[in-house]
């Protein structure tokens, strides 16, 4: 019983570890469009 509590905390906790990926690599899509996007010349 306990394992499966176990699992499933791990799994949840690598649900939320995942989103916060997901969101961080939005962010930071955006910010270099953003910076593409009004500064080019800063762009390397």
């Amino acid at each position: 019983m306990k394992q499966i509590e176990k699992k499933y905390k791990m799994k949840k906790h690598s649900k939320v570890v995942l989103i916060i990926i997901v969101v961080l690599f939005l962010i930071e899509i955006s910010y270099y469009f953003f910076k593409g996007a009004f500064f080019p010349y800063t762009l390397n």
